[in-house]
């Protein structure tokens, strides 16, 4: 019969300690500071005492992006009076999520409950390459119908590829991330984004669930008519199709655009390209909003 560790041993312990990356961010503080830290322990108690110098470091450990500046934030502050860091930063999230411009090495892979129909649905791969150039693609689309910094775009979406691609196009950008599951009713949306007036919807047509594909497009359009009666209009609604079964436009508004059309718009027009052909990131400043979240509405409208 197994016998349990005693409380006192770790559940793992590795075998070349001073090879992780912890140690090696422990050395870089020795070097550059003139510190004799030894031990993890001694980091850690170091870094409460100075926080400046400690989150200064981290930045440059990690290899951000974007301009640092000298300010780190006040060490004498109390995390009650939600001090500024790095006041004099600009930075962009997406453009530190999109370093990577690998074209083998997967960044995504997205799997689909299979159905009766489709019993064996395939995974659906993308990479890091393939990443970027959709975000790129994404972006331009989005400053081809008028996207402005602070522009809020909304997601009514299941957790796709396409999903991912929406907000870090949207942030790139720096525009404002709103999302909404699949599976929210339409009048829980509907007080989610009355309140912030999304310019662009993103949203799938149909989502498969317990083996069964549900369609989407009839809650969409519930969603847009309760905006409607608000007088809140988003500017493009883009339908993503990201399940195997066939693709039905049958309730389809007029208005509305598919993905892959939106997509190929940014591909042809290039907006929001340097020369070299990288995305012209829009950076921000360190407190910079990147997505609104809301409270779960469980005990009155949602926050």
């Amino acid at each position: 019969m197994a016998t349990s560790p005693s409380n006192d041993q770790p559940l793992y312990r590795p075998s070349n300690p001073h090879s992780s990356a912890s140690f090696r961010f422990l050395a870089r503080i020795n070097t550059t500071l003139g510190l004799s830290l030894k031990s993890y322990e001694e980091l850690y108690t170091w870094s409460t005492v100075h926080i400046q110098e400690f989150w200064s470091a981290v930045w440059d450990e990690t290899n951000i992006i974007g301009h640092k500046g000298v300010h780190v934030v006040d060490p004498t502050a109390l995390p009650s009076s939600n001090p500024a860091w790095f006041s004099e930063a600009k930075l962009n999230w997406a453009e530190n999520m999109l370093q990577c411009r690998s074209d083998t090495k997967l960044a995504f892979i997205q799997a689909t409950e299979p159905t009766l129909d489709v019993p064996a649905p395939e995974l659906r791969k993308c990479t890091y390459l393939q990443l970027y150039n959709l975000v790129a693609d994404l972006a331009s689309a989005l400053l081809r119908n008028g996207l402005k910094p602070g522009d809020r775009i909304a997601s009514y979406s299941s957790n796709c590829i396409e999903n991912v691609v929406g907000c870090l196009a949207t942030t790139a950008l720096g525009g404002i991330w709103v999302s909404a599951a699949a599976d929210f009713g339409s009048e829980g949306v509907i007080e989610r984004f009355e309140q912030v007036q999304p310019k662009f919807i993103f949203a799938v047509d149909a989502v498969v669930y317990n083996a069964k594909v549900h369609r989407h497009i009839p809650k969409l359009s519930a969603l847009l008519s309760g905006l409607a009666e608000k007088g809140i209009a988003p500017a493009k609604v883009i339908i993503i199709h990201t399940i195997e079964q066939t693709e039905d436009r049958a309730d389809w508004s007029q208005e509305w655009i598919s993905w892959d059309a939106f997509v190929e718009e940014g591909s042809k027009s290039k907006l929001g390209r340097t020369a070299s052909g990288e995305i012209e990131w829009e950076r921000g400043s360190f407190d910079a909003p990147l997505w609104i979240l809301f409270s779960s509405g469980t005990t009155g409208r949602p926050k």
